[in-house]
């Protein structure tokens, strides 16, 4: 049985700003199972995380300052931030993009009331999402505080549900599909060694045993009675209840994500589409695939992957991803 005959849907994707993360690495302190649904998303994946240099950097500058401020063991807190919180983020460098995205309303907004948080306005609206985000200036693009967290959880449910329906649905299909070849192989083999007739007849006589032994009442209500049945029909109530409760929150989640979806003011651009291909992808693209999801020529998509050498990584020959994450772990900083 081959899984990997059906494409993968696209992951969702977030974007964080200093604030919520150093938040989560404390509530990771002191909750060492990782019930948060951030932490969660960094382990298992399943919604890759963009953040930029700038935010990587004030949280390595200013952890220090934080875990004075609450109380916090700072060694423990930098341990988190340094070995599991900073490799897993997708980390992009928008420079490249600062004459052209960056030149959009939105972005140019958010620089005008707060320079530091321009990088990120830019990736928000590269990216088409809102950040995590607990400014108040961040409202144009982010979600600020009082919704960040229900944006997070709503975007990881919604995710991780999305993940499981789809991995059933192949596990079945899948599974259904062996089934019927082991069947039809079965009755290939038969016909092979005794004929047509002989293995249609056989079918025909099985079909016509169970219909006569089902035909009694008692007998039907020993069968239905049977351990086997009953575990059977135990296992379909649950499934079922499963199912729906996933579908309830799935619903509970897309409605709430949709209603703070961020509104494109502006027509998205060709190395938008690029950057929203590429964030979705479940793993590198090749340059055939992204012109394909981003409706781009091959030339046009040649010149502007290029052009923002940064954003856009070179990880083989004509394959890419956008951003990177940082694979070497840093000395505490000396200073605050």
């Amino acid at each position: 049985m081959v899984l990997t005959s059906r494409p993968w849907p696209d992951l969702r994707v977030g974007a964080v700003d200093t604030g919520p993360l150093i938040h989560d690495i404390f509530r990771a302190l002191r909750a060492p199972a990782p019930s948060s649904r951030m932490r969660q998303a960094l382990r298992t994946g399943e919604v890759r995380i963009f953040t930029t240099p700038q935010v990587a950097m004030e949280v390595t500058r200013d952890l220090r300052f934080h875990a004075a401020r609450v109380g916090t063991n700072y060694d423990a807190a930098w341990k988190l931030w340094n070995e599991e919180y900073r490799p897993r983020l997708r980390v992009v460098d928008v420079d490249d993009f600062t004459n052209t995205v960056g030149q959009r309303r939105a972005v140019l907004a958010v620089r005008q009331r707060h320079p530091p948080d321009a990088p990120l306005a830019l990736l928000c609206e590269l990216l088409g999402v809102r950040a995590w985000a607990e400014d108040s200036d961040w409202m144009t693009l982010g979600i600020g505080r009082r919704d960040w967290l229900k944006h997070e959880v709503a975007l990881v449910d919604a995710a991780r549900i999305e993940f499981l329906g789809y991995a059933a649905t192949i596990t079945v299909s899948e599974g259904v599909y062996a089934i019927g070849k082991q069947v039809a192989r079965g009755y290939r083999a038969s016909e092979a060694t005794i004929g047509r007739p002989a293995t249609i007849a056989i079918l025909a006589l099985l079909a016509l045993g169970c219909t006569w032994y089902l035909s009694d009442g008692d007998r039907r209500a020993q069968v239905a009675a049977s351990p086997i049945v009953r575990a059977l029909s135990t296992s379909a109530d649950f499934s079922i209840s499963v199912v729906a409760t996933a579908q309830r929150q799935h619903g509970e989640a897309t409605a709430y994500l949709a209603s703070h979806a961020r509104e494109e003011a502006e027509p998205i651009t060709t190395e938008m589409r690029i950057a929203r291909a590429l964030a979705g992808a479940r793993g590198p693209m090749s340059g055939d695939a992204i012109a394909q999801r981003a409706y781009v020529s091959k030339p046009v998509l040649d010149q502007l992957l290029a052009q923002h050498p940064r954003a856009f990584e070179s990880v083989g020959a004509d394959v890419w991803q956008l951003g990177a994450h940082y694979g070497v772990l840093l000395s505490p900083p000396t200073d605050r």
